[in-house]
This record gives C-alpha cells, sequence and structure tokens, in this order.
C-alpha cells in the first residue's frame, strides 16, 4: 500500500485541514531558516557563495587586491566554482542578454562547445537566476533555493507517504544539512540534480496510486530538472535509484500485465518524455564526449576498472560518523586521503541511530507488531529499500567486492571517476530511514492524535531496538576510526582519540533523547521538537563556515593587466604562462583557465570538463609534452611559446612573471606580470594559397564578430587563395563566401579554412550543429507532447467533474 496522506485529514473535520497547511508551511518555513542560516554571509553581507578571495593569491590579482588572514585555505575542488561556473555562467548571461544562445565559447582553447560541455546547463529551469542576476550573486540565491528544496521535496515525499510532520521535517533536515549538499554547495549542478529525486519519487508513488495513461505526467518535471541540472554522474545515479525505486513499488493492478502498464504509464512515459525534454542538451554533449580528451589522452579518463583505483579504503568510511576525523577543510587542517567532498556523507549521529532502529524493529519477531503499528502502510518495504540502498551506496563508493562487482555488472557505472560520489544516494536514504524510524518514536506515543497514519491509542514503549541500533552505531563508528587510526599512522590515531568524545557524546546524546521519547519521560510535543532540533544542531555544527564567501566585487575585477589587454586589442589571443599548479596549495598562476570567458578575453588555455581531443593532442606535440597538469587533466596550460609552431595559434600576447630573451618578443608592459607580444604570431585570419600556407602578400582579412556564433572576415586584396581561420574546427560550424555556402578545411591540423575564388569580398563563418538543431526539434516534440498530455488529461477531468 502506497499510504496516500497523513490519514489526519479524513479524520478531523472543519479547520483542521487549515491547520494541517499551517503547520505544513511551519516546516517549510524551518527549511528556508536553517538555509539562511547556514549561508548567512550570503543573506545579512550581500556576500556571493563564492571562494572568489582565492584570486588575490594569482595574478594579476594579488597584486591590486593583496591576500588577506582571512583568506579561505585553498581548495582545489572548491575551485572549480570560480575556475569554472562562474564564468561559464557569466558568459552564457550575457550571450543571452545580447540575443545569442551560447551555444560556442570563443574565449578559450581557441573556441570550444558550451552548451556541449553539459555543467553549462542552459536549459535548467532554475538557472534563470543566472540570466536575471549577476552572475556572482546568483551563486548565493540559487544555493538558498536549492538548500530549501532538498529539505522540502524530502518532507513532501515522506508526508505523502503517511509520516507525521515531525518525522519527515527530521528527515528533510537531514538531506538539507547532509556532508554531501554542505559540501557540494559552491558547485551547483551536483546539489540541483539530487534536490529533486524525492519529488521524483514522491510523483510516481502519487501517480502509481491513480488511473489512467496519462497518470505520471507530473513526474515529468522532476526527471526533466534532474537531466538539465547539469551534471551527468549525478543524474546517472538519481536516475538508476528512480528506475530501481519504481521496480520495487510496482503500480497496484490485478496481475503482472496491468502492473507493468502501470510501470510504464507512471515511469515510462515520464521518463521518456524527460529524455526528450532534455536532448537540447544532451546530444550536444554526446557528440562532443565522443570527440573529447575523455575519449582517449585524458590523465583523468576513467575506465570499467578505475573503481579498483580510485575508491578508497573502506576504512575511510569513518567521515560517515566522524565528518571531522581528518579535519576541517574550512581551517586549512584537513589531511585526509581525497578531498574532502568527494567522500563526505555526513547525515548525523542521530539519523543514523533512527535508520538502523527503522531497519531493526520490523526485522525483530518480538517487535515487529509493534513498530509496524506505528508506522503507515508499506513504511516497512519502503524503509527495507533505503536500507538496501545505503549498503549499495556504501560499498559502491569504497573499495569493497560488493563495490566491485556493482562497477563491473551496473552499466555506464564503471566509466564513471570519483566512485565516492554515489554517497548522494547514501544522503537521501539515511535520511529517509531516519524519519522511518522518529515515526516509529513518536508515531507511537501519538498515535491517538493521528500522527502515525492507521493507530489508534498508544503503543508500548520499546527502548531495546534503539539500544540495539545505538550500540551498533557506537561499535562501528569508533571501530572505522581505530582502523583508520591503524592505517595512517599514530597521528592520525591521536587524532581519531581527540576526535571520539565528539562522536560518542553525539551517540549518548542522541540515544537518550530517543529512549526518553519511547519511554514516556518526553512528552510527544517535546518529543517532536528535540529530536528535530538535535539532527539540525548536529549537522549545522558540522556546516558551519564550510562554504566559503565573498564580496561579489572581487569575481574578476578588472585590473591594470586585464585593461591593457584590451586596449592593445581586444579581440587578440594571448597565453598566459602558470609555473605552477597542485591541489594541496595554492597554483602560482598568471590569469588562471577561463579567466578570459570571465574577463571578455581569448585564451589558448582553457578548463573544461570536455574539450577536444585533437586540440589537446595538437598541443602536446608542439610542446614535446603533456600540457595538462598531473594535478588536473581537465586542463589545458600550455607553456611551449618558443616552439616552432606557436604562431600558429595566432597568439598575439605572452604573460610571464620572467623576462622571455627572445627577439621574437616585444615588452609592452612591465610589472610582476610582463607583457610581451610575439611579432612573429599569425593572425587570426588571413589569406594564404593552402591551408598549410603562411599569409599571402596583400593576403589580409579583417575579422568581426557579431556574436559568439558569428564570424565574418572582410578580404581586403580580392586575390584568390583559402582563407585560415586560426579558430578550432568543429561540426556544426559552416562557411559562406561572399554568401554562398563553401566546405570547410581542415587548417594547421586543427583550425579551419575556406577556398575563395578571386575577387571575394567576403567570408563567414556560422555555427549551427546538427546536434543541436535535432536536439531541440526532439526537446519541442517532448514539449508538444507533455502540453497535449495535460490538456487532455484536464478535459477529461472537467468531464468527469461535470459528469
Amino acid at each position: 500500500g502506497g499510504g496516500r496522506g497523513t490519514g489526519e485529514r479524513a479524520r478531523r473535520p472543519g479547520a483542521a485541514p487549515r491547520r494541517g497547511w499551517v503547520r505544513d508551511l511551519g516546516a517549510l518555513g524551518v527549511f528556508l531558516a536553517l538555509a539562511c542560516a547556514l549561508i548567512w554571509p550570503v543573506v545579512l553581507r550581500g556576500e556571493a557563495l563564492l571562494p572568489a578571495d582565492y584570486l588575490r593569491a594569482f595574478y594579476p590579482w594579488g597584486v591590486e587586491h593583496p591576500p588577506t588572514e582571512a583568506m579561505p585555505p585553498w581548495n582545489a575542488l572548491s575551485a572549480d566554482s570560480v575556475l569554472q561556473y562562474l564564468p561559464w555562467r557569466h558568459f552564457a548571461r550575457e550571450s543571452l542578454r545580447a540575443g545569442f544562445l551560447p551555444l560556442w565559447n570563443p574565449h578559450q582553447l581557441c573556441g570550444t562547445p558550451l552548451i556541449a560541455n553539459y555543467q553549462s546547463a542552459v536549459f535548467y529551469l532554475l538557472n534563470v537566476l543566472f540570466w536575471v542576476l549577476p552572475a556572482a550573486r546568483a551563486f548565493g540565491v540559487s544555493a538558498l533555493l536549492h538548500l530549501f528544496l532538498a529539505g522540502a521535496f524530502l518532507y513532501l515525499y515522506l508526508r505523502g507517504r503517511g509520516l507525521g510532520r515531525a518525522p519527515s521535517l527530521l528527515g528533510g533536515i537531514a538531506f538539507e544539512l547532509s556532508g554531501f549538499t554542505v559540501a557540494w554547495l559552491e558547485l551547483p549542478t551536483a546539489v540541483n540534480v539530487m534536490v529533486w529525486l524525492p519529488l521524483a519519487l514522491h510523483l510516481y508513488e502519487r501517480s502509481r496510486e491513480g488511473r489512467g495513461p496519462l497518470r505520471g505526467l507530473t513526474t515529468v518535471l522532476p526527471l526533466a530538472m534532474i537531466l538539465l541540472a547539469g551534471h551527468p554522474q549525478f543524474a546517472l545515479y538519481a536516475l538508476f535509484t528512480f528506475g530501481v525505486y519504481t521496480v520495487a513499488h510496482l503500480p497496484e493492478g490485478r496481475g503482472w500485465r496491468d502492473r507493468v502498464w502501470g510501470l510504464a504509464a507512471c515511469a515510462g512515459v515520464p521518463l521518456g518524455i524527460a529524455l526528450l525534454l532534455a536532448m537540447p542538451q544532451a546530444l550536444p554533449m554526446l557528440e562532443l564526449s565522443r570527440m573529447s580528451h575523455r575519449s582517449g589522452g585524458s590523465l583523468l579518463m576513467p575506465s570499467s576498472g578505475s573503481y579498483r583505483h580510485q575508491a578508497l579504503p573502506f576504512w575511510a568510511s569513518v567521515v560517515l560518523f566522524a565528518p571531522g576525523f581528518f579535519g576541517n577543510p574550512a581551517r586549512g587542517e584537513y589531511f585526509g586521503p581525497a578531498n574532502y567532498a568527494e567522500f563526505v556523507g555526513y547525515a548525523g549521529v542521530l539519523p543514523l541511530i533512527l535508520a538502523l532502529a527503522a531497519l531493526l524493529g520490523p526485522a525483530f519477531p518480538s517487535r515487529r507488531a509493534a513498530w509496524l503499528a506505528a508506522l503507515p502502510p508499506g513504511a516497512a518495504r519502503r524503509a527495507w529499500f533505503f536500507g538496501a540502498l545505503t549498503v549499495a551506496a556504501v560499498a559502491a563508493s569504497f573499495r569493497t567486492p560488493l563495490g566491485v562487482l556493482f562497477h563491473s555488472v551496473v552499466p555506464g557505472l564503471g566509466s564513471l571517476g570519483s566512485p565516492g560520489r554515489m554517497l548522494c544516494l547514501f544522503s537521501v536514504a539515511v535520511a529517509a530511514l531516519a524519519a522511518f524510524g522518529a515515526q516509529g518514536i513518536i508515531g507511537r506515543r501519538g498515535a491517538a492524535g493521528g500522527e502515525a497514519a492507521g493507530t489508534g491509542g498508544e503503543v508500548p514503549a520499546d527502548g531495546s531496538v534503539l539500544a540495539a541500533a545505538a550500540g551498533v552505531i557506537g561499535a562501528t563508528g569508533l571501530g572505522l576510526g581505530w582502523s583508520a587510526g591503524l592505517a595512517a599512522g599514530a597521528p592520525l590515531a591521536l587524532a581519531a582519540a581527540g576526535l571520539a568524545p565528539g562522536f560518542l557524546g553525539l551517540l549518548a546524546l542522541g540515544g537518550a533523547v530517543a529512549w526518553l521519547s519511547t519511554s514516556g519521560r518526553l512528552s510527544p510535543g517535546l518529543a517532536r521538537v528535540l529530536l528535530p532540533g538535535l539532527v539540525a544542531t548536529d549537522l549545522m555544527a558540522a556546516g558551519w563556515g564550510l562554504n566559503a564567501t565573498a564580496p561579489p566585487e572581487m569575481a574578476y575585477p578588472e585590473t591594470g593587466i586585464t585593461a591593457s589587454l584590451r586596449a592593445l586589442d581586444p579581440g587578440a589571443r594571448f597565453l598566459a604562462m602558470t609555473p605552477r599548479w597542485s591541489l594541496d596549495r595554492y597554483p602560482v598562476t598568471i590569469l588562471p583557465p577561463n579567466s578570459a570567458t570571465a574577463s571578455g578575453l581569448n585564451d589558448v588555455n582553457g578548463y573544461d570538463s570536455l574539450y577536444l581531443l585533437s586540440y589537446k593532442s595538437f598541443l602536446n606535440r608542439v610542446a614535446g609534452g603533456e600540457t595538462s597538469p598531473q594535478a588536473n587533466g581537465n586542463m589545458v596550460l600550455f607553456q611551449a611559446y618558443a616552439a616552432p609552431e606557436f604562431p600558429s595559434l595566432a597568439c598575439r600576447y605572452v604573460l610571464t612573471l620572467d623576462p622571455i630573451a627572445d627577439e621574437r618578443f616585444e615588452l609592452v608592459a612591465d610589472g610582476p606580470v610582463r607583457i610581451y607580444r610575439a611579432k612573429h604570431a599569425l593572425p587570426r585570419a588571413f589569406l594564404a594559397a593552402s591551408p598549410a600556407g603562411d599569409p599571402l602578400p596583400g593576403g589580409e582579412a579583417e575579422l568581426t564578430a557579431a556574436g559568439p556564433t558569428r564570424l565574418t572576415a572582410e578580404l581586403k586584396g580580392k586575390r584568390g587563395g583559402t582563407l585560415v581561420l586560426l579558430d578550432a574546427r568543429y561540426p556544426g560550424w559552416k562557411a559562406a563566401v561572399d554568401g554562398k555556402p563553401v566546405r570547410i578545411e581542415p587548417a594547421r591540423e586543427v583550425f579551419r579554412a575556406v577556398r575563395v575564388p578571386e575577387g571575394a569580398r567576403q567570408g563567414s563563418f556560422r555555427y549551427e550543429p546538427a546536434s543541436f538543431r535535432v536536439g531541440l526539434f526532439l526537446g519541442l516534440i517532448g514539449a508538444g507532447l507533455l502540453a497535449a498530455g495535460v490538456a487532455f488529461a484536464c478535459r477529461g477531468a472537467r468531464g468527469q467533474t461535470g459528469t
């Protein structure tokens, strides 16, 4: 059975439903208040939820905005919010406001697709915040919204399954403030994907209790948001969970045929429409992925066997019991085996106790009847599902035999990196299980008041299950801490000894409050306040200060160097040197990759989750070695400005900290950062005798841009030959000479060229990728099907009402 609602509304006449809605709104207000408290600098001081102060450690910003004592410690993963997401969001905003879809980014890697990198998430509905607000400020507003939705959507799911308000509130808090949600908050795509999973499960549950082939239409929204939010790895995790959940909770029917048809209506149809809606984003990504560095040549390229190498040893799961076991990255004292966010899934000590109690209670024959009496119909089966999901997520996140099996058998799972990210499912599962456990405690004594659907009167208290759960959690946490201490040596053992009182204190306090609730020593009303309150306090303390903030004006402010480049030639390409890039300390770099996108300049280097393998291979050959730092294979840091092929990059300026003793380079700006003009650099567009040829005398071409996807080259000499454009060649670019379509040929391995006849006046290039056009067509079909389905369903509902 589904347990459609609270059961309370059917029993209370008059104003009871209205009071119920007010209480539910009060719970939603708690989620919003907790979100505001967690990132209070955004709310009270108007700061940006970005570690933008990192720029103070980079040239040229560190010269004009020197580092301060308040600068956050270096966190290579959090830095992606400044180095990737902020430039992408800013560029997309500026393009859309100028009337162009941000299909192509001309500012990095001699041109690279933008929508196709998927994390741009241009079509994600809630990213409208980035298009209407300044990008730096939108990060905080978006984080507030998604924190709220994380709690609200799980609360909605739990309430819909018949749980009381207090247990549902506890579950929502446990997910909203979980280690996963807080640690990934500044990298918006991961959290933006996962917050929609509880809503997808809730709407599926509602649809499986309905009738008709269109009953699953409401589920299209969360499924489409999961696909469009911008992170394929987390989307795969969420959709896999949704699929398994639907199979484990089939719609009602007279036989298997009815149930399978019901599954198609409730899950298959909405998933199919959601996939169509996601095609404008997904098809360009699939096209680029086949040609990207991840298809070969990447330092971070995963394989089906990468799980064994990337998964952390099982003792590292101690962070699920004590998130500060390896130190706090916000205070610069972290010494864990991987980045903190990659394997933190802490959901609170009390939720762990309650989650285990929710599984042990129905499992004990002598306690089963009492626990089931306190839970709504179908709760035990759902609890077992979330219990299995918890075990699977932990086993697959850390190095275990079961994890090896998962990554070998589940299609696509072995091709994903960072298996610890699967703890996002652990966070959802434990939060839901904790709510079921709290219902078993609170619902028992509140049954007469209607908090537990399907119960009546007071159920005898039972503290033995809680005692067993607390004992197992305590022994497991301490055992993992001891194992981690032995594995990493005495310093870690000492750290474990120092952190054990905190874990044991929370264990004792949480267990005591839960036991007092079952024994009757706490009133039901007080228990409904203390249990969620203790979870919120624990998780708020664990996540406090983890997300760095900075004044919005520190998000790529104009400097003397960027102003000089713009004054010299705003359309010229530059190359900035990076003496050192590392994961564990601040890099030494000038205008780090993607700064050009944020500043409206053009860079040879770049940083993207997907970029062209052909371009990477070309730069590797020119440089005579690997152009990606060992710390990050998604980054290109080309350094070989003395290579013979360097002029082919049309790179007119080189930025360096050290002097260049080469007559081919002219110093045009001195200082801590030196700007040199490459006198031998080729122009970005020129007329040559062949695609591989040098510029012909009098073969100038004046390049103008009408937007990121439109380029025009005015030919000065009117002589025939080949128009060479030193921008990256990629499917979807089309060319015309004097308005007549012509074929684009390869030039200098990775660039573009078109044949022009004598007397030609103009060559033009337009980016119109077939992958996007087909994807847009499929997306419109999906939107049409959804609109038709909604109209048909509404018409049917009006017809039934009229009858």
